[in-house]
């Protein structure tokens, strides 16, 4: 992300300062190196230019004194832990007995340092312990904390540090709101903030964002009192912003997150490091006009094998895209596949799709014409194959804002290579629920019925129970041929004839009644293709 680091090095005195055989460590010594502040210009001697601008800046100090209390909660502990509680002492203590018997080796190998003659490896550990640890754990909770009043709070090493409490657990930050569709049209620009109205700064290392998007904040992100941190998906595209919020104007930016915000709206959810939702924000949005009305409503994906000499089975696959407005044209330009298969209706030969029209993407111009005839609405030729095992299909509108985004599966045996198509069961329906099985069916005509939205309206199989057995009952159009077909093996998309009724000039109700059976039966209509 282009950001500075500040990577931990020369840390032989993190531990207690032993140059020139100090003795006791130093732990509590201000002028030196004990303070909490230490590193700036205000402690003394030599300093870090950036770590002095860190404490000198009100809002960074803030920072950094509240992950320090954080980390002294987590690993250090408060005074009056009891000994067999303490991480810190016991961790030592496991170190020493895996050290000890090589120390000892170590030692007579190469003899006392000169800067701590005739000390032991065990004499050391207890100094670790006694002079630094426990010394260092009451210097920072308590002479350097906030509730000290005998020591003015500063930057100085004469002054108290100004630790503050543990975070309360009910402290936590609200989402502000969104940019979900930046002037620019880059995704990558778009953003959310939080703010924190409270008067403390808060850890929120481990909190996470969940719903819309998904983001765990890392460990030190530290939100300072009655500011704001924007969260992106790209932190360099939100610097590259041309308007505010931008970078260049100091703003506190952390990400990335993974996922979109929608324009259609969606709900946000913060939660702490417990898992318990903290704050929620449901936002409106603005979908834009192909989010609100361009539909999938059908879907070839793997065609049956084809007589020889005939087109490859993948070259007959298509996609059926409806607008399913009643009264709103559809500018489709800037409207595009990602995911699946890849196609630009910037390129397309249909780029005006009117109220309730279809048009088809098709793998083969050629063999689509060859099977379904010239007069189909065809849109274009698009990139790839569909996967026969099913895959993710993902269309955005100009904006890169997602239309739909959902996996289809081989579901039905009959659609999977059984010759027959999977259309839309609600094309009204959430854009999220495309990626249910439940949205879906086969559809009845063998082929699939691209550009016509499936078969003829009002086709419809009715089924009554008679003495003579199972009455079946469908509409049947003029000059259409229907075939009513059985399966006594609906999970192996295994069908066969059982009425197949010619076309005729007028319409008419066809009825058949079926023999009862101990068999488990379905039937269905289709509606052929061809002469």
């Amino acid at each position: 992300d282009g950001l500075w680091r500040n990577i931990p090095f020369d840390m032989n005195a993190s531990w207690g300062q032993l140059y020139g055989g100090s003795n006791p460590l130093e732990a509590t010594v201000d002028g030196s190196k004990s303070h909490p502040l230490y590193g700036g210009s205000s402690t003394g001697g030599n300093f870090n230019r950036l770590y002095d601008v860190i404490v000198r800046l009100p809002e960074t100090r803030q920072m950094l004194l509240r992950r320090q209390r954080t980390i002294l909660d987590l690993l250090v502990q408060p005074p009056g832990t009891p000994f067999e509680k303490r991480i810190l002492e016991n961790r030592v203590v496991a170190l020493t007995n895996l050290i000890g018997p090589e120390a000892l080796l170590d030692r007579a190998k190469w003899g006392f340092s000169p800067w701590a003659g005739n000390k032991t490896f065990a004499a050391g550990v207890g100094d670790l312990l006694n002079q630094f640890i426990e010394p260092r754990r009451r210097h920072w909770y308590l002479t350097h904390s906030i509730t000290n009043t005998a020591r003015a709070i500063g930057i100085n090493n004469v002054n108290n540090a100004g630790i503050p409490m543990a975070q309360p657990e009910d402290a936590a930050p609200e989402i502000l709101g969104v940019e979900f569709n930046p002037l620019s049209g880059n995704q990558a620009q778009e953003f959310l903030v939080l703010t924190n109205r409270s008067g403390l700064a808060l850890d929120l290392s481990g909190w996470k964002l969940d719903g819309a998007v998904k983001f765990t904040f890392h460990p030190g992100t530290v939100l300072p009192s009655n500011s704001v941190v924007y969260v992106s998906p790209d932190v360099r595209q939100f610097r590259a912003r041309t308007t505010g919020p931008r970078g260049g104007q100091g703003l506190f930016v952390v990400g990335p997150y993974s996922g979109q915000l929608s324009a259609r709206g969606e709900t946000l959810t913060l939660l702490n490091p417990r898992g318990n939702t903290a704050h929620q924000l449901t936002y409106p949005g603005n979908p834009s006009p192909a989010q609100r009305w361009l539909r999938i409503t059908e879907i070839h994906f793997n065609p049956p094998a084809s007589p020889v000499g005939s087109s490859l089975p993948d070259e007959l696959e298509f996609l059926e895209l409806r607008n399913v407005s009643a009264t709103e044209s559809l500018d489709l330009t800037g409207v595009r596949f990602l995911d699946g298969v890849d196609f630009d209706f910037s390129t397309s030969a249909l780029k005006r799709l009117n109220p309730g029209e279809h048009l088809v993407l098709v793998a083969n111009p050629t063999a689509f014409a060859a099977r379904y005839g010239a007069a189909m609405p065809v849109a274009g030729q698009y990139v790839g194959r569909l996967d026969n095992g099913g895959e993710r299909l993902r269309l955005v509108d100009a904006q890169g804002e997602e239309i739909l985004d959902f996996g289809y599966k081989d579901w039905f045996p009959s659609a999977d290579g059984g010759g027959f198509s999977m259309e839309i069961v609600d094309e009204l329906a959430s854009p999220g629920s495309w990626g249910d099985k439940t949205q879906w069916r086969v559809g009845n005509v063998l082929g699939g019925s691209p550009g016509s939205g499936g078969p003829a309206e009002g086709l419809r199989l009715s089924a009554e129970l008679t003495p003579a057995g199972l009455r079946l009952r469908f509409p049947a159009m003029m000059n259409q041929r229907y075939s009513l077909q059985v399966s006594e093996a609906l999970e192996l998309g295994i069908w066969s004839s059982v009425l197949e009724v010619p076309a005729l000039p007028n319409t008419r109700t066809i009825e058949r009644t079926e023999p009862l059976s101990g068999l488990r039966r379905s039937y269905r209509v289709v509606v052929p293709t061809g002469p």
